[in-house]
């Protein structure tokens, strides 16, 4: 795996495909500040582990209320709907761009899992817990009332904090191309 040049004040670094243009990066405060031209042009590639996909999770969760977040997440690991433990087998990588993000298996292929528009992705949480970083993606669909809600673990707190970030950056570059 290539991994992009650090900007010299920041020290930050961003995996990155080969095939992808060296990412110079500046860090203020929490903010990662991408070149817009990665986004729009390019993918940047970031590694967690897909837990699960939760299917018709009423579009009203509130996924900024910590507690109410992990009595779902717990509800679903009790029901078996999400793995209690990560293994090698659940790690993905996601391909975030200024149109969406693309979710595939580390395998040979890189096959698709899942792929979905920025404008589906209703919001974006990360939520620590005991020993856990997870990052959740709250996605719409067809329906108004239900979405689906990916659920990530992270392996530290700031590769999920980077993951929001991106995903932040790629809603300012599509706000800031429309207005």
């Amino acid at each position: 795996m290539n991994t992009g040049s650090p900007n010299r004040t920041s020290g930050v670094k961003l995996p990155i495909s080969s095939h992808e243009p060296t990412l110079h990066i500046s860090n203020k405060g929490r903010t990662l500040l991408l070149n817009p031209e990665y986004l729009l042009e390019g993918s940047i590639e970031k590694h967690c582990y897909l837990l699960g996909v939760l299917q018709s999770v009423p579009m009203h969760q509130n996924l900024s209320s910590r507690s109410e977040t992990l009595k779902l997440l717990d509800k679903k690991r009790t029901n078996g709907e999400l793995p209690w433990k990560v293994g090698a087998k659940e790690r993905v990588t996601l391909w975030i761009s200024a149109y969406g993000i693309k979710i595939t298996r580390n395998d040979e292929n890189f096959s698709i899992l899942h792929r979905f528009g920025l404008h589906e992705i209703a919001s974006v949480s990360y939520v620590h817990d005991d020993r856990e970083n997870l990052l959740l993606l709250k996605v719409g669909g067809e329906s108004r009332t239900h979405c689906q809600l990916f659920v990530f673990a992270c392996t530290k707190k700031k590769q999920a904090e980077d993951i929001c970030n991106v995903i932040d950056q790629a809603f300012e570059i599509v706000y800031t191309e429309i207005t």
